[in-house]
């Protein structure tokens, strides 16, 4: 990987404003572009896939650098309201904690579905879960269960 790629991927790994939840969702947005464009069969700009491999660089350095986690990404956890109440949504409860590294799967046992964890996942998403997860109802953690299952079939 070329050196430039290298410095840039760790300057935003270290940022302060670019927690794992907003890297995963622009490399999630750079890859369907990425996608749409190659399916038309229209030529792929390089900046492009530059931006990609930055990303990806930049997800693998923070995971791994340490002192990366209690960053603003980590004090951004605080603020953000887990969506709970008539209106809730599991997939707004459960994106955003895949997209921390969560590692829960749900599945089905004797018509019954339960959740588990069998990877270690990282702490951004174990807190995310441990206060959110605990203020749902009994129909919203069923709900986060489907939901769950439905993602890993994906």
């Amino acid at each position: 990987m070329p050196a430039d790629v290298d410095a840039i991927a760790g300057a935003v790994a270290r940022s302060r404003w670019l927690d794992g939840y907003t890297l995963w969702r622009t490399l999630k947005n750079v890859e369907t572009e990425l996608y749409a464009l190659q399916r038309a069969q229209i030529p792929v700009p390089f900046g492009l896939v530059r931006m990609r491999a930055i990303i990806r660089r930049a997800r693998a350095l923070k995971d791994k650098i340490p002192g990366i986690l209690e960053g603003a990404g980590s004090a951004h956890l605080e603020s953000v309201a887990v969506p709970v109440g008539p209106d809730f949504d599991p997939f707004d409860f459960v994106d955003p904690y895949l997209a921390l590294g969560g590692r829960r799967e749900a599945s089905v046992r004797n018509e019954t579905m339960g959740i588990s964890q069998f990877n270690e996942e990282t702490p951004q998403a174990a807190e995310y879960w441990r206060r959110g997860f605990s203020k749902l109802s009994r129909q919203q953690r069923h709900a986060v269960a489907t939901c769950l299952f439905l993602r890993g079939k994906a």
